[in-house]
C-alpha cells in the first residue's frame, strides 16, 4: 500500500481542482477514475482491519465532558500514571517497557544504551521512578524561575541508572532554550547520580515534529499517534486489567482530542496518522 493516502476533502478538492481548464490537468483527467477509485478501495481496506471494539470507534471519551480533551498537564499526569508500575492500573511495566522499546529503535536513539535499558526494566530487582512535573532549582538561572520537566524517569538497575525525559507539547511551543537548559541539567544530574550514563530525551507531539531550538538533536522527536498505538496494543493484550477500562476511554481522548482522528460519521480522515495508531508505519 503506498504511505500516504489523501483524506475525502483533499479527494473533493483534487477533483475540483480537477474541473478546472487545464492542459496538465486535462492529460490527467484521463486516469483520474482510475486513481480514485484506487485510494477509495485503499482506504476502505484500512478501515475495515479495525476490530469493532477498537477504542477508535467509540463516541465517547475520558476528557472531552471536561473540556480538557488537548490540556497537556492533564496528558502529562496520565502518562506519568500508566508509566509507573506501582500505580493502580494493573499493566506493570508494559506501558513503560514498550513505548521505550519503540522510541529506542528510531535513528535518533542511536548511541543510547537501548538493549540495556529494556534489559534493566525486565528484572525485578530494577526500580523504575516516575515523577510528574519535576521541579528543577538551577543556580545560574537568569529569571530565578524554577523550570520543570514534564515527565522525569529514573530506571534505576542493579549497577547502573538511566534517566527519561519525556518534554509533552500538544499546542504549546518550546520556549526560548527550554530544551537546552531540561538537556544540560540532565546530564549534569546524571554524572553526579547515574554513573555519567547518557540521558534519553523524548520530544513528544501530535505529530511527531523536531523541537525548533535543539542544535545538537539530544532530543528524539515521538508522535501521539505512535504513542497511541502502543497504548492501544497494551489494552488489547490486557483486557481483563484493572486499569483496562480507563486505558480504553484515555486512548478514545487521545485519538479525538490530541490526534482528531475518528472514523464515525463523513469527517476527513489522517490515514497516515491511523496507521501510525495502527502500527503500520514508523514513530
Amino acid at each position: 500500500m503506498s504511505p500516504h493516502l489523501p483524506s475525502v476533502r483533499f479527494l473533493s478538492d483534487l477533483s475540483s481542482l480537477l474541473r478546472t481548464p487545464s492542459l496538465d490537468l486535462q492529460a490527467l483527467q484521463g486516469k483520474w477514475p482510475e486513481i480514485d477509485a484506487s485510494l477509495r478501495k485503499e482506504r476502505r481496506t484500512v478501515l475495515a482491519r479495525i476490530p469493532h471494539d477498537d477504542p477508535i470507534r467509540d463516541t465517547t471519551d475520558l476528557l472531552s465532558p471536561l473540556n480538557s480533551d488537548a490540556g497537556e498537564v492533564l496528558h502529562t499526569l496520565a502518562l506519568a500514571y500508566l508509566f509507573s508500575p506501582l500505580r493502580s492500573h494493573g499493566f506493570r511495566r508494559a506501558p513503560l517497557e514498550q513505548f521505550l522499546a519503540a522510541v529506542l529503535k528510531m535513528p535518533e536513539a542511536k548511541g543510547l544504551a537501548a538493549s540495556e535499558i529494556i534489559t534493566a526494566l525486565g528484572s525485578p530487582r530494577t526500580k523504575v521512578v516516575v515523577i510528574p512535573e519535576r521541579r528543577h532549582i538551577l543556580a545560574n538561572t537568569r529569571l530565578r524561575r524554577i523550570p520543570r520537566t514534564d515527565i522525569w524517569i529514573e530506571v534505576q538497575g542493579r549497577t547502573a541508572t538511566w534517566v527519561i525525559v519525556v518534554e509533552n507539547k500538544i499546542y504549546s511551543l518550546e520556549q526560548d532554550r527550554q530544551l537546552d537548559e531540561y538537556a544540560l541539567h540532565t546530564i549534569e544530574w546524571c554524572k553526579r547520580h547515574a554513573h555519567n550514563s547518557k540521558p534519553v530525551l523524548i520530544f513528544l507531539t501530535p505529530d511527531g515534529r523536531k523541537p525548533t531550538a535543539d542544535q545538537k538533536n539530544r532530543w528524539i522527536p515521538v508522535s501521539y499517534a505512535s504513542l497511541t498505538g502502543v497504548l492501544r496494543r497494551i489494552w488489547q493484550r490486557n483486557k481483563s486489567a484493572r486499569g483496562a477500562s480507563w486505558l480504553r476511554l484515555y486512548i478514545a481522548s487521545l485519538l479525538h482530542g490530541v490526534l482528531g482522528l475518528t472514523i464515525n460519521g463523513n469527517r476527513p480522515l489522517d490515514l497516515v496518522t491511523l496507521r501510525r495508531y495502527l502500527g503500520d508505519q514508523p514513530t
